[in-house]
Formats: C-alpha cells, sequence, structure tokens
C-alpha cells in the first residue's frame, strides 16, 4: 500500500510590535557606575514583513518511505530598534535605543528529507536537513552607523541501521559555518564547527546489550587556532 501526500503552504504576515515602558522611560540604576540606560520617548514600533514559502512531500510505502520538504523565507524590518550606546569621557557606557528605517533584511532556506529501506530483517534510514540565511543588520558602534552582512548554515546527515532486535548502527555528521562581515570597519569573522558520532550495540541475549559510542569536534574561528576533542 502507498500512501503519498503533498503540502503547499504561502504565507504572508506583518506584525506590528508594542513598545514596552523600560525602552521608552526606563527607570534609572544609580547602582551601576559603568553604565547608564537612558530612554527613548521617540521610539516607534517596528514592523516586521515575513513572506514564507513551505512545500512538503512524503510517500509511505510498506518497504520504502520517502519525504522531503522545502522552506524559503524572505523577511524585512521597517523602523527596527538597535542599540546605539556609546561611551562619555568618565568611560561610563550609556545605553540608547534608536530606531532605523532601513532595518534587518534576510533570506532564509531550509531543506530536508528523509529515506527508509526495509528487507527482510535489515532496516536502513537515512536523514539530512539544511538550513541557509543570509542577513543584512544595522548597528552603532560607539556612535558610528555601521552595516554588517552575515552568512549562516546548519547541515545534519545521519544514517541508521538495524538487524532485527540484534544489532542497532548509528552514524551522525554535522556542520555549523558563520560568516560575518562589516561594511564600515571592514571587521571580517568566520567560524565553524564539525561534529562526527558513531554508535553501536548489540543485543547479546534478552538480558545482556553491549553498546559503544565515539564522538569527535573540530572547531575553527578566526585569529584562533583549530580545536580538536574526541571521546
Amino acid at each position: 500500500m502507498e500512501i503519498t501526500r503533498t503540502n503547499l503552504i504561502c504565507d504572508t504576515t506583518i506584525p506590528l510590535t508594542i513598545l514596552s515602558a523600560e525602552q521608552l522611560t526606563p527607570l534609572a540604576d544609580s547602582s551601576d557606575a559603568y553604565s547608564l540606560q537612558q530612554g527613548n520617548v521617540n521610539l516607534k514600533p517596528y514592523r516586521r514583513q515575513n513572506i514564507a514559502f513551505n512545500f512538503n512531500h512524503n510517500t509511505q510505502h510498506s518497504r520504502n518511505d520517502f519525504g522531503y520538504g522545502l522552506n524559503i523565507s524572505v523577511y524585512k524590518t521597517d523602523d527596527n530598534i538597535i542599540d546605539s550606546s556609546y561611551y562619555d569621557n568618565s568611560g561610563k557606557r550609556i545605553g540608547y535605543l534608536v530606531n532605523v528605517g532601513d532595518g534587518v533584511k534576510g533570506v532564509s532556506v531550509a531543506g530536508s528529507f528523509q529515506k527508509s529501506f526495509k528487507f527482510q530483517k535489515n532496516q536502513l534510514q537515512l536523514r539530512g536537513n539544511t538550513n541557509f540565511s543570509v542577513s543584512k543588520s544595522p548597528s552603532y558602534v560607539n556612535g558610528v552607523f555601521n552595516l554588517s552582512n552575515s552568512f549562516n548554515n546548519n547541515s545534519y546527515l545521519n544514517v541508521y541501521y538495524t538487524y532485527g532486535d540484534i544489532l542497532n548502527l548509528s552514524a551522525n555528521q554535522s556542520g555549523n559555518f558563520y560568516h560575518s562581515k562589516s561594511e564600515v570597519n571592514k571587521y571580517n569573522f568566520k567560524n565553524a564547527t564539525l561534529t562526527t558520532s558513531f554508535s553501536a550495540s548489540v543485543n547479546c541475549t534478552k538480558r545482556l546489550n553491549v553498546g559503544s559510542n565515539v564522538n569527535y569536534n573540530h572547531s575553527t574561528s578566526s585569529n584562533s587556532s583549530a580545536i580538536c576533542e574526541h571521546h
């Protein structure tokens, strides 16, 4: 028996935020001699516009199941509220929120899949997903306006195998990549993390199970040495 389902959804949202009293007129905190948060009664609520596209397809079969999905989102924030903190002559940090007409903009794309194979006592399952996002964010650094472009990717893959009630094997690979670059001061930051894991278990008898797992992590960042961990 085979069952197939396909869903297609397109959604548009434009929510309007409500400002808090803490943003407009925060209470003075004299206990912190190194920081002061000022209010801004001229702040306006920001509006986030989002258009999302979702597609999912699933096929269920007695021996082989297969499914995949795709999500695309485009968003923009008007009158975005950002921190424009600066330091006065005494070194005290003065916190101050302002609106930026051309706010955060971004696009994200995500995909996933799952596939299974069944034959006699053997079963093999494959699963994976990935997400890409690109955004541009305004900010102030000590009174100087700045724009930052960022890219982020998260990916995951899993392979799982079973033989009846006797053997279980699982292997996973995941990765996270991040890159941010400033348009004003040309600051460039990169970070990458890769994680690999493997596990196995065997049911020797109804009461005895033997298993083990291995994990390996590898991380790199701008201006720093790579870090490797395994256990």
